[in-house]
């Protein structure tokens, strides 16, 4: 069965950034790394990418980090934090780090559907297609594969984000990415991909899809503010009635 969990798990990023080039010529691609549970156990853990010299004349490099977690704080609270931050160059201190708000996540997603990846191209199978392609037992399998994934990521949220740089030509140097804080968030998986020149459309889209529309994730903030506009209605209309 774990053979059909692993297309279920791949990270879009990696795929994205195999195939950008191809059909992004400006796009340049400067590391693509993983930092999972054993590296996030603890806060302080750092990694970084390789050293490499800025090309303004592309525009600003560009940190995406695609982190999921399972939520462990009560009422489905947590956050995590992470330095992210060019070295040997000065950025505004909002810049040098991404928050990842655990209410303000997307539901983990597991991919349900198969991709095919044949000469630089990629098709995603519907479901008719995918069972049509394996017997009874091996679909019967894969459907199972996926339910269970989808009950042990259950409590998962994922989310991913983007920061951009300034670098000045010829300034040899890595990005750094450091955990600060961690408080009610079990760390799954932390992607980062480093790039420069426009962010390729595969990645735009993997980002929209994993993170949702802003609604899906604030829906817990509106309807906050929902509960507190209705309390106080009720209040002004009862005081306007008395008098």
């Amino acid at each position: 069965m774990r053979r059909y969990i692993a297309p279920l798990l791949g990270w879009g990023l990696a795929l994205a950034s195999v195939q950008a080039p191809a059909q992004e010529p400006a796009t340049r691609i400067i590391d693509h790394f993983i930092m999972d549970r054993s590296v996030l156990a603890t806060t302080g853990q750092r990694r970084s990418s390789v050293d490499f010299d800025s090309k303004p004349d592309l525009g600003p490099v560009w940190v995406i980090l695609n982190y999921t977690a399972k939520v462990t704080g009560p009422g489905g609270d947590g956050r995590t934090s992470f330095g992210v931050f060019p070295e040997a160059v000065a950025v505004p201190i909002g810049e040098a780090f991404m928050l990842f708000q655990a209410r303000f996540m997307a539901n983990y997603q597991v991919d349900d559907t198969l991709t095919l990846y044949f000469a630089g191209k990629s098709r995603v199978l519907t479901r008719s297609e995918s069972r049509d392609a394996m017997t009874a037992e091996q679909f019967a399998q894969y459907t199972a594969a996926i339910n269970e994934e989808k009950k042990r990521t259950s409590d998962w949220v994922q989310l991913v984000q983007t920061n951009r740089y300034q670098i000045p030509a010829n300034e040899l140097g890595k990005i750094h990415v450091e955990m600060n804080t961690l408080e009610g968030m079990q760390p799954i998986n932390l992607e980062v991909l480093v790039g420069q020149g426009p962010v390729p459309a595969e990645m735009t889209a993997y980002m929209e899809r994993r993170n949702r529309s802003w609604f899906h994730r604030y829906q817990h903030f509106i309807y906050l503010v929902g509960v507190a506009f209705a309390l106080w209605f009720l209040a002004a209309r009862y005081l306007w009635k008395r008098e």
